[in-house]
């Protein structure tokens, strides 16, 4: 590739000039790199968000069911109450001939939900890390990265012939060889 370390061979201005190019080439890739990465790791953090928001509606709906349920059979077991007024008639029908299995279930689905809750939570975390360091930021600074718009939606029909003779006139690898 070069010649600069072998005593008496000189690169020429043509042969400098190409090497300036492949780096230039190079750097042009890798900032294309950084943008696309970046850009990849934000909607994923949205991705994420949205993935938390879905979890912890579940975990609280999980949840109302699971207390419902246990002062179902508290109701109907004669154990301690919570000073709501629930008429065992109308979860008469909701119930199985089991209604402790019924709530055990409950509580099983709950802490499922709790589960998957707090790995969303931690997918955030690791997400937003991920972008903190490509863009440069510090991990710990007390702020929170969250995106702030919707992506954008909407029918996508590329014109293939124009799309390919774009590529190969710009694509910097083809431009590099």
């Amino acid at each position: 590739q070069s010649f600069g370390g072998i005593t008496g061979v000189n690169q020429g201005v043509v042969i400098a000039r190409i090497n300036n190019d492949i780096t230039l080439a190079q750097f042009e890739a890798n900032v294309r790199n950084l943008v696309l990465d970046t850009e990849n790791v934000y909607w994923d953090l949205y991705l994420a968000y949205v993935q938390y928001d879905t979890a912890v509606k579940a975990r609280n709906s999980a949840q109302r069911t699971w207390r419902d349920l246990k002062e179902t059979v508290d109701v109907f077991s004669g154990g301690p109450q919570t000073g709501h007024s629930i008429q065992p008639v109308q979860f008469q029908e909701q119930l199985t001939t089991n209604p402790i299995a019924d709530e055990a279930q409950a509580r099983d689905a709950y802490y499922q939900a709790r589960v998957a809750t707090e790995r969303a939570l931690s997918t955030i975390y690791s997400t937003e890390s991920r972008l903190r360091r490509l863009l440069g930021l510090a991990v710990n600074d007390g702020r929170i990265i969250r995106p702030s718009n919707e992506p954008m939606t909407g029918e996508l029909t590329p014109d293939w012939p124009v799309s390919v003779a774009d590529a190969m006139t710009r694509r910097v690898e083809l431009r590099q060889q």
